[in-house]
């Protein structure tokens, strides 16, 4: 079962646009309904016992926290409701709150889904094979893509195919033509927009590459001899999409990938990049003008982002979440409530474009283009130290359970939550959908995995 976890949830199809309850206009989430009841009816047909211990799912700390988030949660409601007043983007506390409670039982769901299908070493290899076909499916999928920006004529009907039936979809005018990419000439996978597709390959499928890479072991194929030419061109792949997804987030990732890459080789090869830095450079540079494709993409990431439209939206967005989390630090404005603070503390200068004027203003809606500072803004620091502080524990738990075994897979696996959090991290301060199953699976893997070692589950595997 745990080998269809992330090739399910790549599908991110919304299942209908109206819906702004996270989790529950998503596919992902009843497909995994459906794989925990097979689980448990199989379960019971062979007369074994459950497969959850109550006791060992609820953590009285855990609850103890989710708790104090959920009362902070309602008042900081109460307190904006009453703030915003008869101003007409307020909204109901309790409706937003019940909300918040169903997010919250979402979130849950996915640890109870993988407490039920990571049981043993084998659920673990299979989970990370699954990874890897799901990541496969995806690259085939974004080369398509890829392929029509180069011979339009002859891939005009897959990618209209793609848009209409696989896409998560928007109720923007970027499918005016049939597809994303058709009306945009950007990749975006299965994404509604061509940077959560950087962000899904960085964080979801690069964490296992580079540390397969740095520890010299096969974690797809875990009973085969590694080879690290295939994990390179998987990277190169990889990179080539988020080039041409055209957007500054694929840009960082690349960044970030070549970055995590260079800490990793040694002080010769160190050296050596360095020097070849100038060179690669001037070998782009040359191409912006041989190729025209390369041209547009670096106009359209680099060039017309810094100043324009998008660049103003984004920073615009940030300083206002700033300013509303410094405003109120403690628990937030609450969920739902940003909007209003956003717009009254939204630079002004950054307001005089059209997307400001003829789409936020009239929907009474500013997206939240930088994740971290809109936790913050939403949830206050109180809720956002917990989980940093959670996050910290469980890295430093896998750290010493590596250490105190000698296993090659379990290397592999410390090191990619390292990278999966990291990334997260790093991304979060621009935007992706980051209430996506797909990142709740992967960072509940890891949680697993390290419960399972304190409950005495000893991951059997053999050193590469």
């Amino acid at each position: 079962m745990s080998f269809f976890l992330i090739p399910i949830s790549i599908f991110v199809k919304s299942i209908t646009l109206t819906s702004y309850i996270p989790f529950i206009n998503q596919y992902q989430i009843y497909a995994y309904l459906v794989l925990i009841l097979a689980v448990l009816f199989k379960n019971k047909l062979q007369g074994e016992p459950a497969l959850v211990d109550v006791r060992s799912v609820v953590n009285k700390k855990i609850l103890t926290f989710t708790g104090i988030v959920l009362g902070l949660q309602l008042i900081a409601m109460v307190i904006s409701h009453l703030n915003i007043g008869t101003n007409e983007i307020n909204r109901d506390p309790i409706r937003e709150f019940l909300k918040v409670i169903i997010i919250f039982i979402c979130v849950f769901f996915h640890y109870i889904l993988l407490r039920l299908v990571i049981i043993k070493k084998e659920d673990v290899y299979k989970f990370i094979q699954g990874s890897g076909i799901a990541l496969l499916v995806l690259l085939i999928i974004s080369y398509v893509q890829f392929l029509y920006l180069l011979f339009p004529k002859f891939f005009v009907y897959a990618v209209n195919f793609i848009g209409t039936f696989l896409e998560k979809t928007s109720d923007r005018e970027w499918y005016s033509a049939g597809s994303y990419v058709e009306t945009t000439h950007r990749i975006n996978g299965l994404n509604s927009e061509s940077g959560f597709l950087a962000a899904q390959l960085l964080i979801m499928f690069v964490p296992f590459i580079l540390a397969a890479i740095k520890n010299k072991t096969d974690i797809f194929m875990n009973n085969r001899k590694y080879h690290a030419s295939l994990y390179y061109i998987l990277l190169a792949g990889i990179i080539v999409i988020l080039f041409f997804a055209k957007s500054t987030t694929g840009i960082l990732a690349i960044l970030i990938i070549l970055f995590s890459l260079w800490l990793n080789i040694s002080k010769t090869k160190k050296l050596i990049t360095s020097i070849l830095l100038p060179i690669c450079l001037g070998a782009i540079y040359t191409l912006t003008f041989v190729s025209p494709l390369v041209r547009d993409t670096l106009n359209i990431t680099l060039l017309d982002k810094f100043g324009g439209v998008s660049f103003q939206n984004r920073f615009g967005s940030t300083i206002a979440l700033m300013k509303t989390w410094l405003t109120h630090p403690v628990w937030g404005v609450g969920w739902n409530f940003n909007d209003y603070y956003v717009f009254k503390y939204v630079p002004q200068w950054t307001t005089s474009n059209y997307e400001y004027q003829n789409i936020f203003l009239p929907e009474h809606y500013y997206p939240i283009l930088s994740n971290f500072f809109g936790w913050l803004a939403i949830f206050g620091t109180v809720a956002i130290a917990g989980i940093i502080y959670y996050v910290h524990l469980l890295l430093k738990d896998l750290r010493k359970i590596s250490e105190n075994n000698n296993d090659s897979t379990l290397n592999v696996l410390k090191d990619s939550a390292h990278y999966f959090i990291a990334f997260y991290f790093i991304i979060s301060l621009f935007s992706f959908n980051w209430t996506d199953s797909m990142y709740f699976v992967m960072f509940y893997f890891f949680v697993v995995i390290r419960n399972r070692y304190k409950e005495n589950w000893i991951l059997e595997g053999s050193n590469k």
